[in-house]
Formats: structure tokens, C-alpha cells, sequence
């Protein structure tokens, strides 16, 4: 295979990346829009067209071990709880386990189930405020962001108030385990907890067999596609996936619109009149200013087209989300952070038959968390940059200083 000479190499980890990724994504766009990465090693595509190409085509896998330099897969019971679990997932299984996975998932993650949430969210949020913020005259908004999306999903579950604790424990090693490179003896560190998690899972799922509610669990455990429900190992597999994927991303995604805001004071003015734009904002934000470094990466399944070159089965192809959220041929103005703006065409939760089954719910968490935080504090305004910690996958903000300013 021939590799061309890029005008540049793409750096996702470079040290001031994570602060503007925007006019590397722009110059890959223009000038490369098919690039080849050679730290991954695969193709990086930035334009919107190729990017929901990507993510949309049933012919690309999520499944690491469908890449071509993926070591041999280890026999199932080699693997760690973990692993096990995340096999049975919707990321690795494919073709009519996943479209079964999928369709029971969505019979129990409706919008009426999340809307029910609703008001349990808006407690939430409003106690984690409180509890950082309460006569403070600056604060880390990082730390508020980052103590709701876990309580959260919990609630979402019905998980047990004295089990809470076991719970974020099992959320963190989760988290945390998901870092493709960490070394092994690093992977079982961040794992302590996580078997603990899944024993209490399965005794929780046991009780609530017995004992239905209207929780996310319930639905779950009620759904039935022509005659099959989940297992429990199935069961716990999609806990697995939503903390894995509704966790980190809204705490981030959280941060990243309140930045907006406070950068762009005439877009905050118009959430702080109309409260109900909350949620534009916050969508807004993942488009202007998406979390993760890149895409999730995808694989060849059997050999295709895209962006004018044909790929083999095995290639690793890498939708460069913050490129495509950019593309001025779908967004106009797209260096322009506008909440009043079309946001049909925003690939932000992905497509296709891997698009974000937690969507709804981190839609929920952000709108109602931006508007708790200006209703609060209307008069909040930047006491600093933000920072950002070294991340695989995430453009991982974890400090926003903020001078509130005292409630309204």
C-alpha cells in the first residue's frame, strides 16, 4: 500500500491541542480531507459527507477486533469480567445480535422514559450546585459538571440509595478501563472495583425481576423482540455501555457549553431571557465545540469506497467529528458559536446503527444543567482559561474557574 506524504502529521495529543482543535481539522478539510494517520495507524476523513458516510454505513464495524493490526482475540474465558462484558455489548456484537440489542434497548430508552426523569434530573443538579457552589465567590465549574451525570444514570436505573456508592465505583473503573492504552497492570488497577459493581448489578436485577418499577433497568428487563429478552449478562453489558458512553462525554460536553456561553455574552443573554433555549446552547456547544479528539475508530467489514479511495476489509477508518461539525458546506458560518442555528444535520451522538442509545438522557442532563447554572447565577462570568488533562479520547477540560457572581 502506497501511503502519501501529508502536508502535516495530524497530532491529536500535542499539548495545546485540546484548546482549539478547529483550524487543525479546517487545514485537514481543505487541503487532506482523507488523511492518512500514521500514529494509529489509519485514515482520518474531516469532510461532513464522508464523516456520516462513516458512521452511518452498516459495512463498518465498532468492533476492535475487526482492525487488521488487532492482536489474535483471546478465548472468552481468558478475558476479564470486563471484557467479557463488553463483548456482549452493543459496540462488539454485530449483525442481528446488535440489531436485536438495539431494538430492546429502544423499547425501554424512549423519550417518554427519559422524560420521566425529568424532575429527579432538576433535583439533582440543583443539590450538586448547592453543594459546590453555595456562598462561594469562585468555583471550578468542572467539579459541578462532573459530580451529576453518574448520580444520574443511577437514578435512571434505580439503583438502590445504599448501593450508590458501590455503583459510581463500578462507573469509574468502567470509565477508566475504557483507555485503550493503559498497560495491563494499569487496566487491573483502575478494575478494583468494578467486580463488586457487577455482583451488586446482578443482585439488583434479581430483586427487580420481582419487584417492577418504572426505571430504566424495569423497561429493560420488560423488553421482548419476537420471544428473546435480555440476560443478565446482557443486562448489565448495556449498564456497562451507558456508563461508558453517557458518563465523561456530558461532564465534558457540560463544561464546553458553559465556556461557550460565557465567551459568547450575546448567546448567554438570549438562554438568560428565554430559559427554554437551554437545550439549543448546550446542542449548540457540541457542535461548535465537540469533546472528543476524534471520532470513534471504525473498520472495514469487506472492501468499500469512500472519499475516492477503496478500502480493504481490516482498515481502520477515523471520522474527524470536530472537521465534519465545522464543514461550512453544511453549517454556515461554522467558526460562529449561534444557538438559534439548524442543528439537523449535527453528527454529535453519531448515526446510523451505532447512534448514541443514551442520546435523550445526555440532551436532558446538558439542557437542564445550563439552565440551573445561569438561573442560579445570571451574573457568572470567567475568572480564567480553562486547563485541560491528558486524555486518549477526550478533549478532557478539568478546570473552568468561574467568578459567580452571587444568584439572582
Amino acid at each position: 500500500m502506497t501511503i502519501p506524504t501529508a502536508p502535516f502529521e495530524f497530532e491529536p495529543f500535542a499539548p495545546d491541542f485540546d484548546a482549539d482543535p478547529a483550524p487543525i481539522y479546517r487545514r485537514l478539510r481543505e487541503e487532506e480531507p482523507l488523511h492518512y494517520w500514521v500514529t494509529a495507524p489509519g485514515w482520518v476523513v474531516t469532510r461532513h459527507e464522508d464523516v456520516a458516510v462513516a458512521i452511518r454505513d452498516p459495512r463498518f464495524s465498532l468492533n476492535f477486533w475487526d482492525w487488521e493490526h488487532a492482536p489474535p482475540q483471546p478465548p472468552m474465558e481468558e478475558r476479564s469480567l470486563f471484557d467479557q462484558l463488553m463483548a456482549r455489548g452493543t459496540f462488539q456484537v454485530q449483525d442481528q445480535d446488535h440489531v436485536r440489542l438495539r431494538k430492546l434497548v429502544s423499547y425501554a430508552l424512549t423519550p417518554r422514559a427519559v422524560d420521566r426523569m425529568r424532575a429527579e434530573v432538576q433535583a439533582i443538579t440543583d443539590e450538586v450546585i448547592e453543594s459546590h457552589a453555595s456562598g462561594l465567590g469562585e468555583i471550578n465549574l468542572y467539579h459541578i459538571a462532573d459530580d451529576i451525570p453518574l448520580r444520574v444514570i443511577s437514578r435512571f436505573l434505580g439503583i438502590p440509595q445504599d448501593q450508590e456508592t458501590v455503583f459510581w465505583r463500578f462507573g469509574v473503573s468502567t470509565i477508566e478501563a475504557s483507555n485503550p492504552v493503559l498497560t495491563k497492570e494499569q487496566r487491573a488497577e483502575v478494575l478494583v472495583g468494578f467486580d463488586e459493581g457487577v455482583a451488586m448489578l446482578e443482585g439488583v436485577i434479581d430483586h427487580r425481576r420481582l419487584h417492577l418499577g418504572e426505571d430504566f433497568l424495569s423497561g429493560l428487563i420488560l423488553a421482548e423482540e419476537e420471544g428473546q429478552r435480555l440476560s443478565k449478562a446482557e443486562l448489565i453489558s448495556l449498564v456497562q455501555a451507558l456508563v461508558a458512553a453517557g458518563s465523561d462525554t456530558t461532564v465534558y460536553a457540560i463544561c464546553f457549553a458553559m465556556l461557550d456561553l460565557l465567551e459568547h455574552p450575546d448567546q448567554m443573554q438570549l438562554v438568560l431571557d428565554d430559559p427554554s433555549m437551554a437545550r439549543a446552547a448546550f446542542e449548540e456547544s457540541l457542535r461548535f465545540n465537540y469533546v472528543l479528539k476524534v471520532g470513534n475508530a471504525h473498520y472495514c467489514r469487506e472492501e468499500l469506497r469512500l472519499c475516492g479511495r477503496t478500502f480493504h476489509k481490516g482498515e481502520m477508518v477515523v471520522p474527524g467529528m470536530i472537521g465534519a461539525q465545522r464543514d461550512p458546506s453544511v453549517f454556515p458560518s461554522p467558526d460562529t458559536f449561534d444557538i438559534r442555528r439548524d442543528l439537523s444535520q449535527s453528527v454529535a451522538f453519531g448515526g446510523g446503527p451505532h447512534y448514541c442509545m443514551g442520546a435523550a438522557l445526555a440532551r436532558l442532563e446538558g439542557a437542564v444543567a445550563v439552565g440551573s447554572l445561569l438561573r442560579r447565577f445570571p451574573r457568572m462570568q470567567l475568572a480564567g482559561q480553562p486547563s485541560f488533562s491528558p486524555s486518549f479520547i477526550m478533549r478532557a477540560m478539568t478546570d473552568l474557574p468561574v467568578r459567580l457572581g452571587g444568584p439572582s
